[in-house]
């Protein structure tokens, strides 16, 4: 089998010209050439900011491009027929479609609605700090310019359990509706941290439920994605993402691969998530005690409250204007939308013991041992995280003026506590410059970084569109060597790994390679310090062959000994990457 490549296919600032789903359809051929074998495409749905939408201020999950709505029928990266046209490239070039699917907010509302509510203290969501008032929300969406197509259902403040603006006076606070909860289990920053912008969809409302059920079959059916990125998962009740993907897969009839973006530096909590999830445990929030003056909720990956919210949630740096029918993402806590009509007061109490069994539907007749390859006894539903960690730990060595102790590189990962459920990346649309989360990785250390999630034998790595790319608007250039990288993971990291983490400052790593895979084999050496050089054994069957840095920062090959080793060398802040004579011709030759 050959080795799975993602790539996040956008970036934050691409221009709102409509030509991404072009773009794409175009380079199908040539990604799937390099080694690219899946593509994770941005939201495709339209958001509240129209053409200038990045996609996460969702506004209209059935309007993929094809109804004159909020200023504009195409979105940000084209027309539905464009996207469907994008799928189709990208299938028939052999490379699997990922689809960024978010469902825990809603912006844009074309009405307000009169909503009884409750002010939440922001550092503790379950701390009520005024009596029950009427506010002005934006919570009814009637989508007028789709007139009914596809779906005729109306959203309205039943949907949904908070919001942050009162339309009437201005005012801003964490607005819990009445008769509602936050859920039951999501993130325990703000010691419930389920709210996180717009309008938050209430996951005990059976109609809630059933609506995201009949979009997800729709969406399977219209656009035939592979594969789900699922946004902002530590908002959203645990339970409820693991019986809708569980019901998803058995209506369609389709074990896709899902991967969730839970944004924290903190591997215990990534854990936890995978322990609900996957293996089917009780969900049981780590408890944490709320107080103001230490900053509750604060992350171990430096990000805080607003940076989550502005960042996850699209919210942090974008160009579109708020106006009273459309949010802007880039900007969430500056005037967002409002709603109308009267709520009916309503206890959920006994409906969301049906909304529960509406989920669960999905475990009727599936099987959890197929979903997961942990195999028996598993009652959850398979799903990956993004190795945050992972990406911080990068951070902390390229930031270190190489005094990094590169054995430490892979402690506190996902993809060393559960490898099966990590996604290993070094930068996103959430880390570049200019977002809330920034946290961009320097250009001298991606190509360490890169080999050390490209070439080794854990873990399904993402690479970044303004890596590949590129970023335009950050003057940031395309990251030497990546597109050698990549084809080397597809064509040649191959066979069993013999790591050589045993120097604070210089490590390295070998893969045997295999029959399945000609020329297959290699060695990696890496430093964020000073040049040196390490004895590693590829293998025995190697034993002679001569060897070569097939990213060009040594002319001289290496013979290798009689039990397929050598001294291998690095220039100092780099990494190299030895290949047998045949696979560094073709590398060199071709990419």
């Amino acid at each position: 089998m050959d080795n799975k490549t993602l790539m996040q296919y956008f970036e934050w600032y691409l221009p709102s010209d409509g030509l991404l789903w072009r773009k794409v359809a175009t380079q199908a051929e040539e990604l799937s050439k390099v080694g690219i074998t899946d593509v994770w495409l941005p939201p495709a749905y339209k958001g509240a900011s129209g053409a200038k939408s990045v996609g996460y201020d969702v506004y209209d999950l059935y309007d993929l491009g094809e109804f004159d709505q909020k200023g504009s029928i195409r979105t940000k990266y084209g027309t539905k027929e464009e996207y469907l046209e994008a799928v189709r490239a990208l299938h028939n070039s052999g490379v699997r479609v990922m689809a960024d699917t978010v469902l825990n907010q809603m912006m844009g509302a074309d009405e307000t609605e009169k909503v009884e509510a409750i002010d939440t203290a922001s550092y503790d969501r379950e701390q009520e700090i005024s009596n029950l008032h009427e506010i002005e929300a934006w919570t009814k969406f009637t989508f007028p310019g789709r007139n009914g197509k596809y779906s005729d259902r109306i959203w309205t403040a039943e949907n949904f359990s908070g919001t942050d603006l009162d339309q009437a006076t201005g005012s801003k606070s964490v607005y819990l509706f009445r008769g509602k909860k936050w859920n039951d289990e999501t993130d325990s920053e703000n010691v419930n941290f389920d709210y996180l912008m717009g309008v938050d969809l209430d996951f005990d409302n059976p109609d809630t439920c059933q609506a995201l059920i009949d979009w997800g079959k729709w969406y399977f059916e219209t656009v035939q994605p592979d594969a789900l990125r699922l946004d902002a998962v530590k908002h959203i009740s645990f339970e409820s993402y693991r019986e809708w993907l569980k019901l998803i897969r058995k209506e369609t009839g389709r074990d896709f691969f899902a991967v969730g973006e839970y944004w924290s530096g903190e591997l215990d909590k990534l854990l936890h998530y995978i322990s609900v999830v996957v293996d089917g445990q009780p969900s049981r929030i780590p408890e944490k005690k709320a107080d103001p003056e230490d900053g509750v909720g604060q992350e171990n990956s430096d990000s805080s409250n607003q940076e989550e919210a502005d960042t996850e949630s699209a919210a942090g740096n974008a160009q579109a204007e708020q106006t009273q029918s459309g949010s802007s993402e880039n900007e969430h806590h500056k005037d967002e939308q409002s709603q109308e009509a009267a709520t009916p007061e309503k206890d959920y109490s006994a409906d969301a013991e049906i909304s529960k069994e509406a989920l669960k539907i999905a475990s009727v007749g599936s099987s959890a041992e197929d979903a997961h390859p942990a195999g028996k006894n598993v009652k959850g539903t398979q799903i990956a995280l993004f190795d945050v960690p992972l990406h911080f730990a990068f951070l902390n060595a390229a930031t270190s003026n190489g005094t990094y102790d590169m054995r430490n590189m892979f402690d506190g990962t996902l993809v060393k506590a559960r490898p099966e459920c990590a996604v290993t990346f070094i930068d996103n649309h959430d880390t570049q410059p200019g977002q809330a989360l920034e946290s961009y990785i320097p250009e001298w250390f991606k190509p360490i970084a890169y080999s050390l999630i490209l070439l080794r034998d854990t873990g399904t790595p993402c690479v970044f569109y303004g890596d590949y790319y590129g970023l335009e608007h950050n003057n940031e250039s395309p990251i030497l060597d990546l597109k050698k990288l990549i084809a080397i993971r597809r064509y040649y990291a191959y066979g069993s790994q013999t790591d050589y983490f045993d120097d604070s400052s210089i490590v390295g790593f070998t893969r045997s390679g295999d029959t399945a895979h000609k020329d297959s084999g290699l060695a990696v050496l890496a430093t964020c310090g000073s040049e040196g050089m390490k004895y590693m054994q590829i293998g025995p069957k190697f034993a002679g062959q001569q060897f070569f840095d097939v990213l060009g920062r040594h002319d001289d090959p290496i013979t290798l000994d009689e039990n397929g080793g050598a001294q291998f060398h690095v220039h100092a802040g780099y990494v190299s990457v030895w290949l047998p004579e045949n696979a560094y011709h073709f590398i060199r030759t071709t990419f």
